[in-house]
């Protein structure tokens, strides 16, 4: 057990440190290559080893990415087990975890070096938006589970953290990347990386993507637009030891995305262009107390122009401010505490969908606590309180059925996690943990003024401002397994999740129900429908997964999912449980296959999930919304790369070779590209 405590010992000293000590960032390359694994600090606040972590955890390094032909997020993240990739058109996509996906209301907390990515007003993580390229991360950090006790409301299925290469303490990324394909691909992107002083450096990056898109196929009920989607990013990262011991970081990002999706089990559809501007400062500081730390953050989303079939023409200004402090002490040496304040303010107003201006504040404390018992065998409990105010300013919008004192409300709740972990051996480590998260409404979901269905016989539906969180319990039991002989890692995992509450909108019946404030005075009100709780779901699962990874040689891996969905109906959302019980894939497998011999490398990737049901169109002679089987799905992507000397590489990829259907109007059709990097 010599090398594991000497990692806790080495990462703690620079971490919780005296004084005198300088706080540097975690020193990944260096730990990894000293301890031949990752290192994080996501599972817990405090650095440790992958395989020493409390939480079932995969991590996706540079060196994954390089071999893995994708070209964006949602395709690497798919071929990890447990994680369901939605696509809604050729430039946008839906991640969940934990058995089904809920469009509008993501249930997976999505950071960028720390900063939330997601966008409240419609509780969506828009994956083209983010300000980074993949040569710029170091690691992707995936936890399942709820980790609402570590970073609050809306991590309930689990937490992807994105870490990007430190422009001060890493080596420096000079590089520049084009890529052409078909239907009309054009991307380039390039990075530049300097040493300002000594401690000090400085990464700028710009990208470009642009890709034709055909639009849906032809509906019945709907008629859906080609977007093409487009993407332009710039972002400045910024890293330097200051004067007193401490080390600051600095981040200013900019994004300008236009692209059309559609909702999954619908023929909606959006289409917008989307342009995010991101402000991040964080500094930390060993003291005698611990290390001590702050962060802050602001971003703004704002739509100038978006379009839906049933809505119109919309608008949208949304922005967040956040901050946090925390204090990571050992108050004895088998003991490490974390402790942890938080608050943030958002406000969005949607023109033509919503009555004004809704906005939230948020306050939160946490606490986490790890107490090791013997070598090898120790226990994480964290605790985490959240009170979120709601309010509204309203411009009584005609139609409106509510008032801004039905907002004046506040909602709140305790997150609880608590994890046992045990290294049984040099080659062997069990796992188990209970939690209990809370996933929070979006505003959307609280205060839409209405959304028009005409096609859809004249409907309105609206928010709800009397909504409550979701909570959401799990139990995961896991075992890790190193085959040295073949120098492989085994892991399998467990999990009962049950969701208490799921917010939804029933399917439309004719006529409508009428809410009670239905009158003469708000006509509008009796075609409408809202939001309501009452269907809780019980997910059973199974997640396997064995991998051999190799520079040189022979790389091969194979990852298995089962899920088993199980509905429990409330009276007032019974007309639910189709749709949940139709959204999940039962088996999932990836599997890929790679050899790399001097300068090049060839990998094949397969994934395929088997048939389940779906919501379709069925009916004549007027087509109408049904369950129907949808057909098993399977993808290949072969990927060729060929690096002549370590400053040039050529790529070529393929991906979809057979063509598949996430939805009822989109395709989703093969892709080729060529790549070409150069680095200085």
């Amino acid at each position: 057990m010599l090398r594991r405590n000497s990692l806790r010992t080495l990462a703690l000293t620079g971490c919780l440190a005296g004084g005198g000590a300088v706080a540097q960032p975690l020193d990944y390359g260096q730990l990894e290559g000293l301890f031949g694994e990752p290192v994080t600090m996501s599972a817990t606040g405090k650095p440790e080893r992958v395989s020493e972590t409390p939480v079932t955890m995969d991590v996706i390094t540079q060196d994954d990415i390089r071999r893995s032909g994708a070209r964006d997020l949602p395709t690497l993240l798919r071929r990890l087990p447990g994680v369901d990739v939605y696509q809604g058109s050729p430039g946008t996509a839906e991640v969940s975890m934990g058995g089904f996906i809920q469009v509008f209301g993501s249930r997976v907390m999505v950071l960028l070096n720390g900063r939330q990515i997601y966008l409240g007003s419609f509780g969506a993580v828009f994956w083209s938006s983010l300000p980074m390229e993949l040569h710029e991360i170091r690691q992707i950090e995936v936890i399942r589970g709820p980790q609402s006790a570590l970073y609050g409301f809306n991590a309930v299925d689990g937490v992807i953290n994105i870490i990007t290469f430190d422009p001060a303490s890493d080596a420096p990324i000079t590089e520049a990347t084009g890529r052409v394909g078909n239907d009309a691909r054009r991307d380039a992107a390039g990075s530049i990386t300097a040493q300002l002083a000594p401690g000090v450096g400085v990464r700028v990056t710009a990208a470009g993507d642009h890709a034709h898109d055909e639009g849906g196929l032809p509906m019945p009920l709907s008629a859906v637009p080609a977007q093409d989607p487009d993407r332009k990013t710039l972002s400045l990262s910024l890293s330097a030891a200051v004067p007193g011991g401490g080390w600051a970081e600095f981040e200013a990002s900019h994004s300008d995305i236009s692209e059309r999706s559609v909702v999954a089990g619908t023929t909606q559809f959006f289409q917008a262009r989307l342009q995010t501007d991101a402000l991040k400062a964080d500094y930390a500081v060993d003291t005698a107390i611990g290390r001590l730390g702050a962060s802050a953050s602001y971003t703004l989303y704002q739509v100038p122009e978006a379009f839906n079939e049933s809505l119109g023409d919309f608008r949208l200004h949304d922005y967040t401010a956040d901050t946090q402090v925390y204090d990571l002490f050992k108050p004895g040496p088998n003991d490490s505490v974390r402790l942890a304040l938080e608050g943030r303010y958002e406000s969005m107003n949607v023109v033509n969908f919503s009555s004004g201006t809704l906005s939230g504040a948020l306050a939160a404390g946490s606490a986490m606590w790890e107490h090791q018992f013997l070598p090898g065998l120790s226990m994480v409990n964290a605790v985490r309180y959240d009170r979120f105010q709601l309010g509204r300013s309203s411009s009584n919008l005609p139609g409106d059925i509510y008032t801004d004192k039905d907002f004046d409300r506040s909602l709140q709740g305790t997150s609880v996690n608590s994890s046992l972990i045990w290294q049984a051996g040099q080659d062997d480590t069990l796992r188990g943990s209970f939690a209990r998260g809370l996933s929070l409404p979006s505003l959307l979901d609280l205060g839409q003024l209405a959304l028009f269905m005409p096609q859809y016989g004249g409907n309105y539906f609206y928010g709800n401002p009397h909504l409550n969180p979701s909570a959401v319990y799990e139990e995961r039991i896991g075992w890790d397994h190193r085959l040295r002989d073949i120098d492989a890692l085994a892991r399998i995992s467990l999990y009962h999740e049950q969701t208490m509450q799921v917010i939804a909108s029933p399917p439309l019946t004719f006529p409508t129900p009428p809410p009670p404030s239905c009158g003469a005075a708000n006509p509008y009100a009796c075609y409408a429908v809202g939001y309501e709780p009452g269907t809780g779901i019980v997910v059973n699962g199974v997640q396997a997964e064995i991998d051999h990874k190799s520079r040189d040689g022979l790389s091969w891996a194979v990852n298995y999912s089962w899920e088993s969905l199980h509905p429990h109906t409330a009276e007032n959302a019974s007309s639910t449980v189709p749709l949940l019980q139709g959204t999940l894939p039962v088996h999932k497998v990836n599997a890929s296959l790679g050899y790399g011999w001097g300068d090049f490398a060839a990998d094949v990737r397969l994934f395929y999930s088997t048939s389940t049901k779906g919501v379709g169109l069925a009916g004549t002679p007027v087509p109408q919304s049904a369950i129907i089987d949808t057909k098993d799905v399977m993808i290949v992507s072969p990927h060729l790369t060929w690096s002549p000397d370590e400053k040039l590489s050529f790529d070529l990829s393929a991906n979809n070779l057979w063509p598949y259907q996430d939805n009822l109007v989109q395709r989703n059709t093969p892709t080729y590209f060529l790549s070409v990097t150069a680095r200085y």
